[in-house]
């Protein structure tokens, strides 16, 4: 099991996106990935997303509350986030959120 802490902070007066992570849609190489919205200040956007392994777009949904999760067997989907910006330009605005990531004991197949 791994953890990290994701933040994106923006400050300043310019409106400008923030990448909430430099891979794009991505595999994270382990079995489990779970993702924890900490709190949002300020910000529009940043919505998961989930897809198949041809790109293919099978959802998506904002982690809008704190303690708001998602959990996606790696093998199976790759996921993304898209960028947020702040709603009021002039005032900090962030994205925190707690990422853990699980191998299982036995490894998870990637489906057919």
């Amino acid at each position: 099991m791994a953890c990290r802490n994701a933040p994106v902070p923006h400050r300043g007066a310019r409106r400008r996106a923030g990448r909430t992570h430099p891979q794009g849609v991505h595999h994270d190489g382990v079995d489990y990935v779970l993702v924890l919205l900490v709190d949002r200040q300020n910000i529009e956007s940043g919505t998961t997303t989930i897809h198949a392994d041809d790109g293919a777009l099978l959802g998506s949904f904002t982690l809008a509350r704190p303690l708001d999760a998602a959990m996606v067997v790696d093998a199976r989907v790759s996921h993304g986030v898209t960028a947020v910006t702040p709603i009021d330009p002039t005032q900090p605005a962030h994205r925190d959120v707690l990422v853990v990531t699980f191998r299982a004991t036995t490894p998870v197949a990637p489906t057919a």
